[in-house]
């Protein structure tokens, strides 16, 4: 059975949506934005290879990813908000499951990782064929 990566966004949401105070709002936050980017990354990953027949590597896939939707973004506006808000959430991943210090409101980041990502499953859901 294959894995639905849009269920990511759902824990994510709740995750986000959790706003009790303490040291797991961190944790609940940085997990948010990194299942936020997941769930854009492997469905907009998935659609690359499944439906446009891309062959996607295994080592560099994220980068490769973001770099294909930068040259599919002149063909669908849809494509260059992927592009746009992939880039976006990819940083914000980063520094969640790297970064000890949080420079901004680490909870008000995963609210906007929430977004971008179902921007990025709402435009896959647009270009992806019948």
């Amino acid at each position: 059975m294959s894995f639905e990566w849009r269920r990511f966004l759902h824990l994510a949401m709740e995750l986000a949506d959790d706003v009790t105070d303490g040291d797991a709002l961190a944790a609940r936050s940085r997990t948010a934005i990194s299942r936020a980017y997941y769930a854009a990354f492997c469905s907009a990953r998935d659609h690359l290879s499944e439906d446009l027949g891309y062959d996607v590597p295994t080592q560099g896939v994220h980068e490769y990813g973001r770099r294909q939707f930068d040259g599919l973004k002149r063909w669908r506006d849809e494509y260059k908000v992927i592009s746009t808000y992939l880039r976006r959430l990819h940083r914000k991943r980063i520094v969640a499951d790297y970064d000890a210090h949080w420079g901004d409101d680490v909870a008000d980041a995963a609210q906007t990782a929430v977004a971008d990502g179902g921007r990025v499953l709402r435009c896959l859901d647009v270009v992806r064929p019948e």
